[in-house]
């Protein structure tokens, strides 16, 4: 899939105190405006705007201060308790909000409101357009390095990844707030370990409305629930070593594998240069040389289990074949590619699971 074909997207970008400081109950000071707003959590609500006192950055506040009293046309400065919730349901915040004290109260009339729009109309936009962001979180769950990485083009306004299959839009950016609609993507079903991930990325995205940036960290949000974590990449970030990381099969000869049972991989061990792996079917184990960029595997083994399914069969001597004629690789964006001469053999993805 062509990931830079037109899409529509929408997410709504604001800040919200406190969010990415988690594990520890801590004490800010705030100035509330004097009028509440409309603005769209995970639906159409009034929100407070609110702004640290040592801050000029007024924010849309999607929760709720416990013992607070919004007094409109009077703007306050309140001292807030902020606590870590364990367990947190998806529409609710995963910080709890508690008035310590209302250290002053003044009357405004919506001055203050005035004051904050303004700000918040001019305040810089997000960085997102060429860097590459890799999703290192989705709904609180680490997700190793590579699996999904998005882009965004400033000049057409799309954006795209690939997990499995490729996912795309289009989005609109005015300053902090930025909104994503008909995300689409092909239907390949892709099998574990990477199914599960990409099937709650595309419900996380498909929800999120607002999220803040510091430097190459980005977090998106669904209300008040942090749904995506990145951090912008770079080739350190990016590309895990050849030895001592386990690497999926994702594809053969660029023809993506369907397999639902546990996913082909190969690890490769530094020392004594012996390589391991699975087929999904029998246990694969051999030598291998590296010099550079250059591989050979040569003294090949395996189990002798029998491959009843067809499928699975096709795959085991698609990666054995491969494996015989390998002399070269390229680590990339967190893939494995292992060529032929230019000819790409096989494509795996650095992963975690079993």
């Amino acid at each position: 899939m062509n990931l830079t074909a037109k899409f529509l997207v929408m997410f709504s970008f604001v800040f919200l105190f406190g969010v990415t400081v988690f594990g520890q109950n801590r004490t800010e000071e705030w100035f509330v405006a004097d009028k509440m707003i409309d603005c769209k959590g995970v639906a159409l609500q009034k929100c407070l705007v609110v702004r640290e006192v040592n801050s000029s950055d007024w924010k849309y506040f999607y929760g709720t201060i416990r013992g607070l009293k919004f007094r409109e046309n009077y703007t306050q400065r309140i001292r807030v308790r902020i606590s870590p919730r364990k367990n947190a349901p998806q529409d609710v915040s995963v910080n709890d909000y508690r008035l310590v004290k209302t250290v002053s109260r003044s009357r405004t009339d919506g001055n203050t409101i005035d004051e904050a729009r303004n700000l918040m109309q001019n305040q810089k936009s997000l960085d997102l357009a060429e860097r590459k962001w890799t999703v290192t979180e989705i709904k609180g769950e680490k997700i190793e390095s590579g699996i999904a990485v998005l882009q965004f083009n400033g000049k057409d306004k799309s954006f795209g990844t690939k997990i499995c299959n490729g996912i795309g839009g289009n989005y609109e950016l005015n300053g902090l707030n930025i909104k994503f609609t008909g995300i689409v993507g092909t239907m390949m079903y892709c099998g574990e370990p990477l199914q599960p991930i990409e099937d709650k990325f595309k419900k996380s995205i498909e929800i999120v409305t607002r999220g803040e940036q510091n430097g190459n960290d980005l977090m998106f949000f669904a209300g008040n629930k942090p749904v995506l974590k990145l951090t912008a990449e770079t080739a350190n970030a990016m590309n895990k070593p050849l030895e001592e990381t386990k690497w999926a099969l994702l594809e053969i000869g660029n023809e993506k594998i369907q397999l639902k049972g546990q996913i082909p991989y190969l690890q490769f061990g530094d020392e004594k240069k012996m390589y391991s792996g699975f087929s999904g079917c029998n246990r694969m184990f051999g030598k291998y040389e590296t010099n550079e960029n250059s591989i050979n595997f040569s003294e090949g083994g395996m189990t002798r289990m029998a491959c009843l399914d067809s499928e699975v069969q096709k795959i085991e001597t698609g990666m054995t074949q491969a494996l015989g004629k390998v002399n070269r690789y390229e680590i990339k964006n967190g893939a494995l590619s292992l060529f032929d001469g230019d000819k790409v053999l096989l494509k795996l993805m650095s992963f975690t699971g079993k």
